[in-house]
């Protein structure tokens, strides 16, 4: 019988809302989200990190969740699954986050998260 999804689906559908204190038990407590971009001083690839306090911060202040409703995008997609970890991609309206997840006590959290800016499209 394939692992039960059902609480890993929850997780991954509220990824890019506003969090609540209640919600922070989503995000594990060490939680980076990593995003590899160009230095503007040196030109050279870096890695810029957020902390799960930081994510909650920043969607407590609004971030990422001004979208209007109309033009907001959240494709989930579980990639895979064994035993207590996983992976996901969830594509939002602007960028792409690519989700580790883990079982702790019987509840799933994101991990870790590296994301993308999507390209821009030629109309933009």
């Amino acid at each position: 019988m394939p692992p039960r999804s059902g609480g890993l689906r929850s997780i991954t559908s509220r990824v890019g809302t506003k969090v609540t204190r209640n919600e922070w038990g989503a995000l594990h407590p060490d939680l980076q989200k990593r995003i590899v971009e160009k230095d503007p001083k040196t030109g050279n690839a870096r890695l810029r990190e957020m902390s799960a306090s930081m994510l909650v911060g920043y969607t407590r202040d609004g971030e990422g969740t001004k979208t209007p409703k109309e033009k907001q995008q959240k494709d989930v997609t579980i990639f895979d699954i064994c035993r207590d970890e996983a992976s996901a991609k969830v594509v939002f309206l602007e960028w792409v986050d690519y989700l580790h997840l883990a079982r702790f006590d019987g509840r799933w959290v994101i991990v870790n998260v590296l994301w993308q800016y999507k390209p821009k499209s030629p109309e933009s």
